[in-house]
Parts: structure tokens; C-alpha cells; sequence
């Protein structure tokens, strides 16, 4: 089994925890949200796989399935962040000008 998901979890976790603070008001707000739950379905889906993984390890030989809804969940994860960032970004620029 494949699973590079920590790295990606790790900086979404950061953005979570940098912008805590975000109120509802503001436009980037619901992409926040759409983040929030990305990660924590791949957090679930990650630690079901490598428990599944410790447990059927002398059984069950390939992945391949496994392997794909994790890259599939991570590509997630990493289209949210940077749709959050881009929502963030344009804000910003909107409120200097």
C-alpha cells in the first residue's frame, strides 16, 4: 500500500490553524469549510487504509483500489487548497484597493 497523504494533510492542517480566526462573513469562509472537510475525509480514509492494511497484510496482496481512492482524496485535498488560497488572495487584493 501507497500512501503519501501526511504532507498534504500537514499543510492543510496549517492553513486550517493559520486562518482560525476567519470570520463567516468573509468570502473565503465556505472554501475554508470545503478544506476543513477534504482533510478530515482523507485523514478517515488514510487511517482506514493502513488499519486495514496491518490487518490483512498476509491476505491481501494488492492495493491497486486503495491506492487510487488515496491519490484520488489527495488530489482533492489539493485542488481545495488552492481554491481556498485563490478565494484568500482575491479578497485581499480587493480589500487594498
Amino acid at each position: 500500500m501507497y500512501d503519501d497523504s501526511e504532507a498534504v494533510l500537514a499543510a492543510g492542517d496549517s492553513i486550517l490553524e493559520t486562518h482560525a480566526g476567519l470570520p463567516p462573513s468573509h468570502s473565503a469562509y465556505k472554501a475554508k469549510t470545503y478544506l476543513k472537510q477534504a482533510i478530515e475525509t482523507l485523514r478517515y480514509k488514510s487511517n482506514s487504509a493502513r488499519r486495514d492494511a496491518r490487518r490483512w497484510r498476509f491476505v491481501r496482496y494488492d492495493y491497486t483500489t486503495v491506492n487510487l481512492e488515496l491519490v484520488q482524496h489527495v488530489n482533492q485535498v489539493e485542488q481545495r487548497i488552492r481554491l481556498f488560497r485563490e478565494v484568500f488572495m482575491m479578497s485581499s487584493r480587493a480589500a487594498r484597493d
